[in-house]
């Protein structure tokens, strides 16, 4: 008995502290498509994301966005460790890690988030630096 509780209380506890990546989604806005909204993200230059975002929401590019319906992006959030974005993410690669930390950047100038990851604990990874073969 006592252990099924240790085991049952060490099952909880690395549960609750496991935090699973997860995509990013954002609400659609009058006159916003497909490209409009991949091309805000900075996603548009690399097919990979064209086809993740059909994928992840089941459209086509025939169809429309729909005004304030959300809508799933290939952006991977992770619970940032505090330490490094390779250990974060699981990589050894330092040009895509500097990739990676360019791209937060880059959206916190663009105002599409609030704040810098390293305060927030949230880094945002974009689909083709982890998910995409070199085109």
């Amino acid at each position: 008995m006592r252990y099924a509780v240790l085991f049952i209380t060490f099952f909880i506890a690395t549960n609750l502290s496991a935090f699973e990546p997860y995509y990013f989604s954002v609400e659609a806005k009058s006159g916003e498509g497909i490209y409009s909204l991949l091309r805000k993200y900075d996603l548009l230059d690399h097919n990979c994301n064209k086809a993740k975002f059909l994928e992840l929401n089941n459209m086509s590019m025939d169809d429309p966005l729909i005004v304030g319906k959300k809508y799933t992006i290939p952006i991977k959030i992770y619970e940032y460790n505090g330490m490094s974005i390779r250990t974060t993410v699981g990589i050894d690669n330092w040009d895509q890690a500097v990739r990676i930390k360019e791209y937060n950047e880059k959206i916190l100038k663009n105002n599409l988030r609030r704040t810098k990851y390293v305060d927030s604990n949230i880094l945002w990874v974009p689909n083709h630096e982890l998910e995409c073969v070199e085109e």
